[in-house]
């Protein structure tokens, strides 16, 4: 395998109720601390053999790379729901200046 070649793998891994602390922001992939981000660092600790991205309840669907705050929030069925519904080009979280859809970040 060429590794000067970008990856060709996506894998795309949940969020994680457990996060590291740190400073303000860092990248999801260094944030997350769940048991499979571990082993992502672990075998894979200069990203040569996948391309990573991360579905999260408070964030949506971001490259892991993506800087991120420490946050809590929770995948529900509603949540779920107005993603699946608003597809990839949406903006997640969705901006506040937007009516009231009923659905609380």
């Amino acid at each position: 395998m060429d590794r000067s070649l970008p990856p060709r793998r996506l894998l795309i891994l949940s969020c994680s109720a457990t996060k590291r602390a740190g400073p303000k922001y860092m990248p999801a992939i260094d944030r997350y601390d769940g048991p499979l981000w571990q082993t992502l660092r672990t075998t894979d600790p200069d990203g040569r053999l996948a391309s990573v991205a991360v579905l999260s309840a408070h964030l949506g669907f971001r490259d892991a790379r993506t800087t991120i705050e420490l946050y809590d929030a929770h995948m529900n069925q509603e949540r779920a729901d107005a993603m699946i519904a608003g597809g990839l080009g949406t903006r997640w979280p969705r901006p506040k200046t937007q009516p009231d859809d009923g659905i609380e970040l």
